[in-house]
């Protein structure tokens, strides 16, 4: 969007698959989802729109965001990390002196192939959708307090700012409410009475479709990253299983249970102070 090759209303037919030469791509519901603009494609995250988008931007654009979102590179949270790999023309030809295929370009839009990112990177990402932009450098411990009662603080300045204009973080923002509450949204099994949770769920394909079996090694990994309340965000949880099959099955309803313990821990604490 920022880009200006989609916009919110644009409109994409998914059938199901979508087709790149003599390669196809499915998309994880088989009938397809019939015609999706961008937030009824996030809600219910069709495949077949993001297939369609990535091919649009290219995956030179789609590196550069992934760099600007903190992918491909250590957070600084000031333990051993993964820097992951948000890929481009140029890496791969350093990396594995080849060119770049558009296929690769397809499937680096729903974040398979070369892809590779951490839990702790996507819930920067989270914050900083949730939080209008600024992605925030992640402390193991905010605050140190002694036994005089000094209190030092260990909070680093914010990391940067997303080159994203404010209407496209608040459409996103919108879509992931109603990943969670609206219907047809997929992560269903992170719903919470009297508070509004906003997500999105994930599915890692770790194996071709062609060889995948029972075998738990085969499985798919699970994702749910996720913030609230939706409407002034306070916490951002993203959970990977590995291996554990569909995100909005099995990593949502994980979420759930972390944010509800987030917000009783927080009235106890509450009610706590008032005594």
């Amino acid at each position: 969007m920022k880009e200006g090759v989609i916009h919110p209303d644009t409109l994409v037919h998914c059938p199901g698959y979508y087709r790149l030469g003599s390669h196809v791509y499915r998309c994880w519901k088989k009938g397809g989802h019939g015609w999706m603009n961008m937030r009824e494609a996030i809600v219910q995250s069709c495949d077949v729109y993001f297939y369609r988008l990535a091919e649009k931007l290219g995956i030179d654009r789609m590196s550069r965001y992934m760099n600007f979102f903190g992918f491909g590179s250590p957070t600084g949270i000031g333990i051993e990390e993964r820097a992951g790999i948000a890929p481009s023309r140029e890496w791969k030809l350093e990396k594995f002196k080849k060119p770049w295929y558009k296929g690769e370009t397809i499937v680096s839009g729903i974040g398979q192939g070369y892809v590779s990112v951490t839990p702790l990177q996507i819930a920067m990402m989270t914050a900083a959708i949730a939080n209008d932009g600024t992605l925030l450098t992640p402390k193991l411990v905010i605050k140190e307090v002694a036994f005089s009662g000094q209190t030092e603080m260990n909070i680093l300045p914010p990391r940067s700012e997303l080159p994203v204009g404010k209407d496209t973080l608040a459409l996103i923002r919108d879509a992931m409410t109603g990943v969670v509450n609206g219907p047809g949204g997929t992560g269903r099994g992170a719903r919470i009475e009297n508070i509004t949770v906003a997500g999105k769920t994930g599915t890692a394909q770790v194996v071709s479709l062609d060889f995948q079996s029972s075998d738990k090694a085969h499985k798919d990994h699970a994702w749910f990253t996720s913030f609230a309340p939706a409407e002034a965000p306070e916490i951002a949880v993203t959970v990977l299983i590995e291996h554990g099959g569909k995100g909005g099955a099995v990593a949502a309803p994980l979420a759930k249970k972390i944010i509800e313990t987030y917000f009783h821990l927080k009235k106890e604490r509450k009610a706590n102070d008032n005594v």
